[in-house]
């Protein structure tokens, strides 16, 4: 047989195996391209975040006592990234804001007694009480009875520093007492004006301040529980 005459039969055969297969399926072969587009085109970058930490404020009111604190705002950290071309903010830093009391200081204490040179000859300190009234050590003792923190040391201190009615926990190593300033002294307001803390306590007499004294000297602990009346 002509080697031309069997390629044409084998073509014909071909087509109609196909052509068959098609019928069968019912459906036709179709080809057709589809194109996807990658819209996103920061796919493969890497996005690096960064936390910025919040720091703390602090604001003194010297009208609170030194154990006073109070939180005004809560801290939040910021969080934000780099697109590649500027820094772009997911959350703000916010600070955190907390409300102090003040008033501790570390300074000198000394004794004195209602003879002492200068003072009273009645006895009475500088200051009035709450009440408004007198009191004398000589008559009245070297106690107040306060009605918020009960029976207080009487001290003497700068009154430009600590005014009238301010109470105050004097601590050195183990001893640990209350106080509340009603007097004043010329050492006192010297030293407040040199930026030094020095307080007087006072005694029934100079000679139990000398002798009998329960602190003295530098490096006493002044705490401040409230400020004046």
């Amino acid at each position: 047989m002509n080697i031309y005459l069997l390629k044409t039969v084998g073509k014909w055969l071909s087509f109609m195996v196909l052509s068959l297969s098609s019928l069968i399926d019912g459906n036709y072969y179709h080809e057709k391209n589809v194109s996807v587009n990658n819209l996103n085109n920061e796919k493969n970058k890497s996005v690096i975040h960064n936390v910025t930490k919040y720091n703390t404020e602090v604001i003194y009111d010297h009208s609170k006592p030194s154990d006073y604190e109070k939180v005004i705002t809560e801290g939040q950290d910021g969080i934000s990234y780099f697109d590649g071309k500027e820094e772009k903010v997911i959350k703000p830093v916010i600070n955190k804001v907390v409300e102090k009391g003040y008033g501790d200081f570390v300074g000198r204490i000394t004794g004195y007694g209602p003879d002492c040179e200068g003072c009273s000859s009645y006895g009475n300190v500088s200051c009035r009480t709450k009440n408004g009234g007198k009191h004398s050590l000589l008559n009245d003792g070297i106690y107040y009875n306060d009605e918020e923190f009960g029976s207080v040391r009487i001290l003497a201190a700068s009154l430009d520093g600590f005014p009238c009615g301010t109470i105050v926990e004097v601590s050195k190593d183990s001893t640990k007492f209350l106080g509340v300033v009603l007097d004043t002294g010329g050492s006192m307001r010297n030293a407040w004006s040199k930026g030094e803390v020095w307080m007087d306590l006072a005694y029934s007499s100079q000679h139990d301040a000398r002798y009998n004294g329960i602190i003295s000297g530098r490096n006493i602990n002044y705490k401040v529980k409230r400020w004046g009346w």
